[in-house]
């Protein structure tokens, strides 16, 4: 075929295309494809997709005559229906129309469906489109889902939650347990009603409820608590100190060194001496910068490495030493220190300092309590039971390590503390949102009050009781939850209390805890479901509970002292100014009175006395007369506090377990 026949071919080919495209503009009803049917030329796209957040969706078609729009949405997932151009949302005339749909946010779990039907007249009534509109569930995570679920059911902020849920984002790129907290800051964070769950530091705002990844085969003796745990033996302190350089703005000389706080006997970190008051300055033989010093405090704080190799100094010897420690089970006894002060009960012999430091001659106790482990708690009634049995006059509590643990044991420890007279009174009102679905109506808030038995000592034995009409407690930024329910506990019966060391944390709320096993782990959910109140219905100490004797404006007035007057500060006075500014990160171990700060305080406040001499003293100030605090091997620049790691051996928060809610369920049934 030559090129001018081809040619004239395609024209005419053309001419006919043009001729049935114009002759199917003008009457396209009468047409027979797929499209056209009952008097209408229905949308090439006959199903719509819509998102989980809603949003406006367009639908165009083709009347032949006057025609009627009716939806089907047994969930209501069609906010409006609106025809363009016509002044009736769901009448038209023949021609060509664009529907317009506006959808509502899908909140289910499932996704949702509705149907858009017309009705041209002359012809019964077709189906105009299909809508499915998906929801955010469809690719969740397991572990998301079932958190996501609770806290939509649970949270004490619900509401707002639920309002908020759409902005939310619900995928983790990996899925473990740093993953998973990071994606509930990442929704918490978009909210503004719950400011009380969490906190702020030099680090920025962090959230309380966390979850908590436990391998199976070590989740038993893991969540036993005082019995059996797994890891290296000794906790540090979420404050990383600066031990040499600040000769450079950049850093680049400076080397860090992590505090530790605890050591549990018979574990690997014990046998290798280690000891509260220690330094780390190196882990696995690197130096610690200021780089990497984020890595190395989730290594210390998790311990979840078979081995590590270790540096560590002596605070007050400046002695160092390379140690071994390994992951395995130890012994995990929540009382770190129980005894009586002084030459009768210590390793302390020097009766006179003694008689210095205590000239009342008083039988003084003194417990050092590291968490509120539930299944510790005969630990903690062994410790009772020893200063009971020693006749003590008055009782330090040291919880300036304690972020929290169980509510029930909380409330064990408040009843130990008091006079049998308030046994029955209201120790903790446990307040929870109206709409929590996770508690029956009658039962949502829960009445703890002051205990005369041990409830789960089939034996109905006594608590040993200290009959206190005045506790006095150690404390810290980093006491919390349960430690600080403890305080209010007793301050809502009237029981005084003095208080000594740094603004408490100020957490006022707690979790109820619920453990699940999705694959080879068990997540253990945490989420602030309640707000504590005291029996005179006191909640508001969010911003924490100030000391009596608060280390902070103390260090504020010595430090200006100094600065004011170098030459003229005693040496007793810069023994203070230094111990002040270093607190709480330890000087010696547990129950040194003389090298303690805070605990040496406490004695002297039970005696009516006190270590410092502000100038507005009321009580008989003495100077520091007998203060001998451990001279540090080094001099210390700054010190940053670390956004804190929850691990299952250093709880923050108030917690009801299953246990407790059952107990509770049997209590209920008895009375």
């Amino acid at each position: 075929m030559s090129k001018r026949v081809f040619a004239a071919i395609s024209a005419i080919a053309m001419i006919f295309s043009a001729f049935c495209f114009t002759s199917c503009e003008k009457d396209p009803i009468e047409g027979t494809g797929q499209n056209v049917t009952q008097g209408v030329v229905l949308p090439t796209v006959k199903t719509i997709s819509v998102s989980a957040m809603g949003g406006n969706y367009s639908v165009a078609f083709e009347a032949k005559d006057s025609f009627t729009i009716e939806k089907e949405d047994p969930n209501n997932i069609i906010q409006s229906i609106t025809l363009v151009g016509t002044p009736k949302p769901t009448e038209g005339a023949a021609g060509k129309h664009s529907l317009r749909l506006k959808f509502d946010k899908n909140t289910a779990e499932n996704a949702l469906s509705a149907k858009i039907y017309i009705t041209v007249k002359g012809y019964v009534r077709t189906k105009l489109v299909d809508i499915t509109q998906q929801t955010k569930f469809n690719d969740m995570d397991e572990v998301v889902k079932w958190m996501d679920e609770r806290l939509r059911g649970e949270y004490y902020w619900l509401d707002e939650y639920n309002d908020k849920w759409q902005n939310f984002e619900f995928k983790v790129v990996r899925k473990d347990q740093d993953s998973y907290n990071k994606l509930l800051e990442t929704n918490l964070f978009k909210m503004a009603t719950n400011q009380m769950d969490g906190g702020t530091n030099s680090n920025g705002r962090y959230i309380y409820t966390n979850v908590q990844m436990i391998p199976a085969n070590e989740y038993s003796s893991t969540r036993a608590g005082g019995e059996v745990r797994y890891g290296y033996g000794f906790d540090i302190l979420p404050i990383v100190i600066q031990i040499e350089g600040g000769e450079t703005e950049t850093r680049n000389d400076d080397f860090f060194a992590f505090p530790v706080d605890h050591v549990y006997p018979n574990s690997s970190a014990a046998t290798t001496g280690l000891r509260r008051s220690d330094l780390i300055t190196m882990v696995a033989g690197n130096t610690i910068t200021a780089s990497n010093y984020a890595s190395v405090y989730s290594t210390l704080a998790t311990q979840s490495s078979s081995s590590l190799r270790l540096e560590k100094e002596d605070y007050a010897s400046g002695e160092k030493a390379t140690i071994n420690v390994s992951r395995s089970q130890f012994n995990a006894n929540p009382v770190a220190y129980v005894g009586v002060l002084g030459p009768a009960g210590t390793e302390d012999k020097d009766v006179e300092a003694w008689a210095e430091i205590n000239p009342s001659g008083k039988k003084i106790g003194y417990i050092s309590y590291l968490s509120f482990d539930h299944k510790g708690d005969d630990k903690l009634l062994d410790a009772f039971r020893t200063l009971a049995s020693k006749g003590v006059e008055d009782v330090i509590v040291d919880l300036r390590s304690n972020g929290g643990g169980a509510v029930s044991s909380a409330v064990k420890m408040s009843s130990m503390l008091v006079g049998e007279e308030h046994v029955g009174e209201v120790c903790a009102k446990l307040m929870r949102n109206p709409k929590n679905n996770l508690y029956e109506p009658e039962n949502l808030n829960t009445i703890y009050k002051f205990r005369k038995y041990e409830e789960s000592n089939e034996s109905g034995a006594d608590l040993p009781n200290l009959n206190m009409m005045k506790a006095y407690f150690i404390v810290s930024e980093y006491t919390a939850s349960a430690s600080e329910m403890v305080i209010m506990a007793l301050r809502g019966v009237d029981v005084a209390t003095e208080l000594i060391g740094t603004r408490t944390e100020g957490k006022n709320c707690g979790m109820d805890v619920i453990d699940k096993q999705i694959g080879q782990y068990y997540y253990s959910f945490a989420p602030i479901t309640f707000l504590n109140y005291n029996a005179k219905d006191f909640c508001e100490y969010s911003d924490g509970i100030k000391p009596d004797a608060d280390f902070t404006e103390l260090t504020a007035i010595y430090t200006n002292r100094y600065k004011a007057n170098p030459e003229g500060e005693s040496e007793e006075d810069a023994a203070l100014r230094k111990s002040l500014d270093w607190y709480p990160i330890p000087e010696s171990p547990w129950g040194n009175v003389y090298n303690d700060l805070a605990l040496k305080e406490a004695v002297k406040r039970i005696n009516g006395t006190t270590l410092f001499n502000t100038g507005e003293n009321t009580r008989s100030s003495e100077s520091a007369a007998g203060f001998t605090p451990v001279k540090a091997a080094r001099t210390f620049g700054e010190m940053i506090p670390l956004q804190r790691i929850s691990t299952p051996h250093r709880p923050l928060g108030a917690l009801v377990t299953e246990e407790d809610r059952q107990m509770l369920a049997e209590i209920e049934a008895m009375e």
